[in-house]
C-alpha cells in the first residue's frame, strides 16, 4: 500500500445516518475517534427518529465532536446521506465525503488507509475497504464487488468467506462499493451529484457505482481498510421493508441505468433470480409482488406499503 504524510493534509466529512440506532451511532463515532488520521469533521445526521435518538446523541456531544443535524422527514438513506453531504460542503468544504454506515465501526488505520487508497492512480473517484461481520470479526461481508453491466447483478466478493491475513488481500479496481462504507472525493460530488433519493433504500449504491463509472471515475478497493458491520441492524435480514424495496428498487436500477438488449436480459435475469429465491423461501412471494407493483406504478421514495 502506497503510503505517505502529505496526504493527512487533505480533509474527510464523515457522514453517519442515524435512524432509531443512537447506541450504535455513538460506538460507532467512538471508533472514529481512536484513527489515527485527525484531520476529519464528523456529520451525524438524524433521520426524523421515532425513539430517544436525538436526546441520547445531543448528551454525547458534551464528550464526542460532531455535527448534529436532524432532518424533519424520513426520506431515506439517499436523502439523510446528502442532507450531511450538503451540510458539509457548506461547513468544511473537505476534499473527501465519508459515506459510512452508522453500524460499523473501524480501526484506528482505516480512515488513512481509505485516503492513501487514492494515490494507486489518476482517476480513481472512490475508495472502499474490507467489510466483516461485526459478529464474527473473520467472516467477510465485503471484500471487493461487481455490478453485471448485462444482468445488473450486485455481487459482494468472497461473501461469507472466511478469511486469514494470506487472502483476499489484493488492491483493486471494482465496479461495485457498497453504500456501507464509500469514501467518494470532491471531484465525483462535483461532476455526478447527489445520490438519488427516489430509491428510499437499497440499490441506490449500485446506482452511484454506475453513474460514478459513466462519468470516467474508478472505484478502488483497499484490502487493508477494514471495518465491521452490524448487519441489518436497523431493517431486520428478512423484513417485509427489506424485501419490498429491494425487489422495487432493483427494477427501478435497470428501468434507470440499462438500455436495449442488457436491459431485456437484465429484467429477464433479476425476475428469475428472485423467484428462485421466493422458491426458496428467502424471498416472501406477496412482498415480491408488492416490490413489483411499487415499480409499475412508478413509485419513489417510500412506497405505499408502509405509508
Amino acid at each position: 500500500m502506497i503510503e505517505t504524510n502529505n496526504i493527512k493534509e487533505k480533509s474527510v466529512a464523515i457522514i453517519l445516518v442515524n435512524y432509531n440506532g443512537a447506541k450504535d451511532t455513538v460506538e460507532c463515532i467512538n471508533s472514529i475517534e481512536r484513527s489515527l488520521y485527525s484531520n476529519f469533521h464528523i456529520i451525524v445526521v438524524d433521520n426524523c427518529s421515532t425513539d430517544n435518538s436525538i436526546e441520547i446523541l445531543e448528551e454525547q456531544k458534551k464528550k464526542y465532536l460532531f455535527d448534529l443535524v436532524i432532518s424533519p422527514e424520513n426520506k431515506g438513506f439517499s436523502s439523510g446521506n446528502n442532507i450531511g453531504i450538503i451540510f458539509a460542503k457548506s461547513k468544511y468544504s473537505p476534499d473527501y465525503f465519508w459515506l459510512l454506515n452508522n453500524d460499523t465501526l473501524v480501526n484506528e488505520d482505516t480512515l488513512r488507509k481509505l485516503v492513501n487508497g487514492f494515490l494507486h492512480g489518476n482517476g480513481i473517484g472512490v475508495t472502499t475497504g474490507k467489510i466483516f461481520y461485526n459478529s464474527n470479526r473473520s467472516k467477510i461481508w465485503y471484500a471487493g464487488g461487481s455490478i453485471s453491466a448485462v444482468t445488473a447483478r450486485t455481487e459482494h466478493w468472497n461473501f461469507n468467506q472466511f478469511c486469514s491475513m494470506s487472502n483476499y488481500e489484493d488492491a483493486e479496481e471494482v465496479t461495485f462499493a457498497s453504500g456501507c462504507c464509500m469514501l467518494i472525493s470532491k471531484d465525483v460530488i462535483a461532476s455526478v451529484g447527489l445520490l438519488d433519493e427516489s430509491y428510499f433504500l437499497y440499490e441506490e449504491d449500485a446506482d452511484y457505482c454506475l453513474r460514478i463509472l459513466k462519468h470516467s471515475f474508478s472505484i478502488f478497493y483497499c484490502p487493508q481498510a477494514v471495518l465491521y458491520h452490524k448487519v441489518s441492524a436497523s431493517t431486520g435480514a428478512n423484513s417485509p421493508l427489506t424485501q419490498y424495496y429491494l425487489v422495487r428498487n432493483k427494477y427501478k436500477l435497470i428501468n434507470k441505468n440499462y438500455s436495449g438488449a442488457n436491459k431485456v436480459m437484465a429484467y429477464i435475469y433479476s425476475t428469475l433470480q428472485l423467484l428462485f429465491r421466493c422458491l426458496k423461501h428467502e424471498l416472501n412471494l406477496p412482498n415480491y409482488l408488492k416490490g413489483l407493483e411499487g415499480f409499475w406504478h412508478n413509485e419513489n421514495g417510500k412506497g405505499s406499503l408502509f405509508e
